[in-house]
């Protein structure tokens, strides 16, 4: 079979889709997402995202905080 028939029986497989990655178990998971799941879940994808950004800030913010203390005994 030639490589334009080929293709052309998998054309539905072309891109670009919507995926959902995450870790779970240590495990990178991906999931391929319905136009429906996407827009229901959209949402919940952007909030996510929100929380990702603070925790950043939160660590950046906590970083500066520790190296602008003075130096302490680690006996503690």
């Amino acid at each position: 079979m030639d490589a334009s028939r080929r293709c052309s029986r998998r054309s539905r497989l072309h891109g670009p889709y919507a995926e959902w990655t995450r870790k779970i178990g240590g495990k990178t998971v991906t999931r391929r997402l319905t136009e429906a799941e996407l827009t229901a879940w959209q949402p919940l994808f952007d909030n996510a995202k929100k929380i990702r950004a603070l925790l950043a800030e939160l660590q950046d913010l906590t970083l500066e905080i520790i190296e602008a203390s003075p130096d302490q005994d680690n006996d503690t």
